[in-house]
């Protein structure tokens, strides 16, 4: 047998499945309104919730688990091009660097910016 820590959000989500379990008739615009949660939100964690698995109500980060990004070398690289080329456009680059048996390593909308957010 598993042991599942719950932090203090993880356990009204338990006590809310209990409760919504334990209720006849079943009324959900009713429970939520007692535990102060959206009705779409309980129905996204009824929907995630596994009696015979706590872990479960975990919760589960939106953030990406890999980010890509561009090696500082190649943004330094795209500076000077761009410097040096003012009146190039970024899909030049892009082109040119296909030319050369280069991969690219974004996109030409990515080397508008250099790497820096700013045009």
């Amino acid at each position: 047998m598993h042991v599942v820590k719950l932090n203090d959000k993880e356990l009204l989500r338990l006590k809310l499945m209990d409760a919504y379990e334990n209720m006849h008739p079943k009324n959900v615009r009713y429970l939520c309104k007692l535990f102060g949660i959206h009705h779409s939100t309980f129905y996204r964690l009824k929907k995630q919730y596994n009696k015979r698995n706590l872990a479960s109500l975990k919760y589960k980060s939106r953030k990406p688990k890999n980010i890509k990004t561009i090696d500082w070398n190649v943004v330094i690289e795209i500076c000077d091009w761009k410097r040096n080329n003012p009146r190039k456009s970024q899909y030049y680059l892009y082109q040119s660097w296909i030319k050369e048996g280069r991969t690219p390593p974004c996109s030409p909308k990515t080397i508008t910016t250099g790497g820096r957010g700013e045009t």
